[in-house]
């Protein structure tokens, strides 16, 4: 008598696989990556804010840090410098007092004309030994006549390298740049030119005419800033006829 057939259910019940196993697998290797991203994105977050507030303590750039010391007072700016020297105020009267033999500058015959030469004197402080500096921009000036409200200029003729009063165009030839020396003396430049104020061949008796030179610094292309009233640097020279 043969031995009974096994039912087709049996044969299926003993080649299936478990699949639970698989699917637990699949899940924990699901968690786990999941929660080692959001772990490894703390990490990285955390590392940021370290770097950000050690940036902000060691550097002082960014922000302050909670808690720092209040930041200084902007320290005031210092004030550009002007075209004038130091104590030399602008539009006020003064004297302009040659190194080379302490005459002024002065206004010959007190012409207030446009054209009026400009010659050295012995200083009386009249009205036509008068002038102001009045400033143009950040580099150069205006010097201009008390008794004539006119330009001091050096002529445009060739023939003519003398300085001579005129009436405000604006050009360069008007313009002067203040150039200060080591003994509060300065040299007047003309903007134009390129040349110094100077009493003509070095020449400091009265009537040298005042004309403009190659700049070379010379005692006779320097002059004194003096306000009116204030006193010589030396005394002139006595006698001479009125300017």
């Amino acid at each position: 008598m043969s031995s009974p057939r096994p039912r087709p259910d049996d044969d299926a019940e003993e080649g299936r696989v478990p699949r639970w196993p698989m699917v637990a697998g699949a899940l924990a290797l699901l968690l786990g990556v999941t929660v080692g991203g959001y772990t490894a994105g703390a990490a990285v977050n955390e590392l940021e804010a370290v770097e950000e507030e050690e940036l902000e303590v060691s550097s002082g750039i960014l922000v302050d840090p909670p808690g720092g010391p209040e930041e200084d007072e902007e320290a005031e700016e210092e004030p550009e410098p002007g075209p004038l020297p130091e104590g030399v105020e602008p539009g006020a009267t003064h004297v302009l007092q040659n190194v080379h033999g302490d005459r002024v500058m002065d206004v010959a015959g007190g012409s207030t004309d446009s054209g009026a030469h400009i010659h050295l004197w012995d200083r009386h402080d009249e009205e036509n030994q008068q002038w102001r500096l009045l400033p143009v921009d950040d580099a150069h000036v205006e010097i201009e006549g008390v008794e004539s409200g006119l330009l001091l200029e050096i002529a445009e003729a060739e023939d003519n390298p003398g300085a001579v009063l005129k009436e405000r165009d604006g050009e360069p030839r008007q313009h002067w740049i203040v150039v200060e020396m080591q003994d509060g003396a300065v040299r007047l430049v003309n903007r134009e030119s390129r040349n110094a104020l100077e009493a003509e061949g070095g020449d400091p008796e009265n009537r040298s005419l005042v004309v403009e030179a190659a700049d070379a610094g010379q005692p006779h292309q320097q002059w004194r800033v003096l306000p009116l009233g204030a006193p010589p640097e030396e005394n002139p020279d006595e006698g001479g006829e009125e300017g």
